[in-house]
């Protein structure tokens, strides 16, 4: 799993999912806009079909990264989202890029 691999890399995660009250032992928030405290990065695990509110969210939030995992690509809000200020990584998988970051000395 992503999230318990970032975890034990040292990262917070903030999970985000309105049907869960809690992830990996973390709360749960329903939304990016119920967020009482800034975050470094979106990482969406969602289908694409969501990912225009989600970034909606993201933009209003001023939440400078927002990473779309393996399979999760939505042109038309990557472009907004990039029109906002937003860096956007979009159908990569943020675990296997991270260990590449880390074989290859990058981080």
């Amino acid at each position: 799993m992503v999230a318990r691999y970032l975890m034990e890399q040292g990262y917070e995660i903030v999970p985000i999912n309105p049907g869960q009250r809690q992830i990996l032992g973390q709360p749960c928030f329903k939304s990016l806009l119920d967020l009482p405290f800034e975050v470094d990065m979106a990482n969406l695990f969602l289908n694409p079909k969501r990912v225009p509110r989600v970034v909606d969210q993201a933009i209003e939030k001023g939440i400078p990264i927002i990473w779309m995992q393996l399979g999760v690509i939505h042109n038309d809000s990557a472009r907004r989202a990039r029109e906002a200020g937003i860096q956007v990584i979009m159908n990569k998988c943020v675990k296997v890029e991270h260990q590449r970051m880390m074989i290859s000395g990058s981080l």
